[in-house]
């Protein structure tokens, strides 16, 4: 949508705008709009004249009562402000709503379903992994189990053969005693001796014993 005004030159500020620029959206003088269409960069520009855009024989709203003031080229009608608008702008606009409307909900569903099938990977990779560490623990559990099963066996191993080894000595402690005590003792000869006490040995025994019974008193 294209709009105009019926001011002064949008160039030199100081001529009348009566040559609409389509293309800059600009009302120029007549100067102006010969220096536009010399310019390299807009000499194809297409202008509108003043009786085009807006006609003269009607410069106020009948329905609010003011100037007009801008032109709208697509609709084809004079406005007396930007907010008034147009049904064809307004009709774009709604349009322009609409699409931009359905276009978000397309994009939040594609969003929804990438969310929901993210979220739906992880659990399931989460499943996976918990599964793989039960797995993994049962492993680790059946391994101990069996190196304290293989552990209490080599212990009670030992005690078998230790206890074992002690039965054979003790087996062999008691051959030995049953071995000698089949040998014979060895005859020890027995020897005895009669003292004899002759007469005189008593006279002299009984003699010495009173002496020395005498010898002691002496002493004492």
């Amino acid at each position: 949508m294209a709009q105009s005004a019926s001011k002064s030159c949008d160039i030199c500020m100081s001529g009348p705008g009566r040559n609409y620029c389509q293309q800059c959206d600009q009302w120029m003088c007549g100067s102006c709009k010969t220096l536009h269409l010399r310019s390299k960069i807009s000499r194809n520009h297409c202008f509108l004249s003043e009786s085009k855009c807006g006609p003269k024989d009607k410069p106020l709203c009948k329905e609010h009562d003011e100037n007009f003031i801008f032109y709208c080229i697509d609709c084809e009608i004079p406005i007396y402000k930007i907010e008034q608008g147009t049904e064809k702008y307004k009709s774009d606009i709604k349009e322009a709503i609409r699409s931009i409307t359905e276009d978000g909900k397309q994009i939040k569903q594609w969003i929804d379903q990438k969310v929901r099938a993210l979220i739906t990977s992880l659990e399931e990779k989460e499943t996976e992994n918990l599964k793989t560490i039960h797995l993994i623990r049962t492993g680790l559990k059946d391994d101990l189990d069996k190196f304290q099963k293989s552990h209490f066996a080599f212990t009670e191993t030992q005690k078998i053969a230790d206890a074992t080894k002690l039965l054979n000595q003790f087996k062999r402690l008691q051959f030995d005693l049953d071995v000698s005590g089949e040998r014979k003792s060895p005859v020890i000869p027995t020897i005895k001796y009669n003292k004899r006490i002759y007469q005189n040995e008593k006279y002299s025994l009984y003699l010495e014993t009173f002496l020395h019974s005498k010898l002691v008193k002496l002493v004492l």
